[in-house]
């Protein structure tokens, strides 16, 4: 992964989430937040595997659709599991497979892959609170 963090226009954003996950087994791993990062975030992250589906163009113009998984969540969208193929900034609609709800969103990051699955950031082109229809988890 070292090769990664000298590409001159990797955010650091990008950076963050390419050192931020080990795997064990299948298992992603993330240490406890750094304090800095979560000031500049626009919403609260939350663990949580909700089931969606997700559906994209190819650049051949042809429709493909893969139901997934969402590891991490906001209200301005998630990291997502995917074994399609996407780019940064390509417009993708990914629904809620529980609530039917679906959100146009802006593929932001493409992290790293593991058995055929990459970490995917999504953006919503429209903030969504409501989207992910999961309650945070108090910590007390």
């Amino acid at each position: 992964m070292g090769h990664v963090l000298f590409r001159k226009h990797l955010k650091w954003h990008e950076i963050e989430k390419t050192v931020k996950y080990w795997y064990v087994g299948s298992m992603a791993i993330q240490p406890s937040p750094d304090t800095k990062s979560q000031k500049r975030r626009r919403s609260q992250r939350l663990k949580a595997r909700v089931t969606i589906e997700v559906r994209a163009q190819t650049a051949e113009k042809q429709s493909v659709t893969e139901k997934t998984e969402a590891l991490i969540i906001n209200a301005h969208g998630g990291l997502i599991l995917l074994s399609m193929k996407v780019a940064p900034d390509q417009l993708v609609t990914v629904v809620n497979l529980k609530t039917g709800d679906e959100l146009l969103s802006r593929v932001t990051s493409l992290g790293p892959s593991f058995m055929g699955k990459t970490e995917v950031g999504v953006e919503f082109i429209k903030p969504s609170p409501q989207f992910w229809d999961v309650s945070p988890v108090s910590s007390h």
